[in-house]
């Protein structure tokens, strides 16, 4: 994770998620024990990295984990995917609410 300098607190915090949104790119900051969700100009990158490994994935494939995300819908989604890259874990979830579920949980029950 990087340490970056929120201009709009004024603070100091690592980013650990980004999202796509209307405005442009959405930045995941902990700052103590605060989240805060901040536009890339609302950021200063310092540079300094901070190492975070973990042994083994802390969500499995198929998890119903609580994604916290600025969009409609309800926060549970599922982890599609796993990836160890520079030795930091990354997850892909669900982008869209799974209102088709049990349509589809029928028909392949049908199969």
């Amino acid at each position: 994770m990087e340490k970056v300098y929120v201009t709009t607190t004024k603070s100091f915090g690592y980013c650990c998620g980004v999202e796509w949104s209307a405005k442009g790119w959405s930045y995941e900051i902990v700052s103590g024990n605060d989240n805060l969700t901040v536009l890339g100009r609302e950021i200063i990158g310092t540079g300094n990295l901070q190492l975070v490994t973990k042994e083994k994935p802390v969500f499995e494939l198929g998890e119903l984990v609580e994604f916290r995300f600025h969009g409609d819908g309800p926060p549970a989604r599922i982890v599609q995917g796993i990836q160890l890259i520079n030795d930091c874990w990354f997850y892909s979830v669900e982008w869209y609410e799974r209102r088709l579920r049990g349509i589809l949980h029928s028909s392949a029950a049908v199969d």
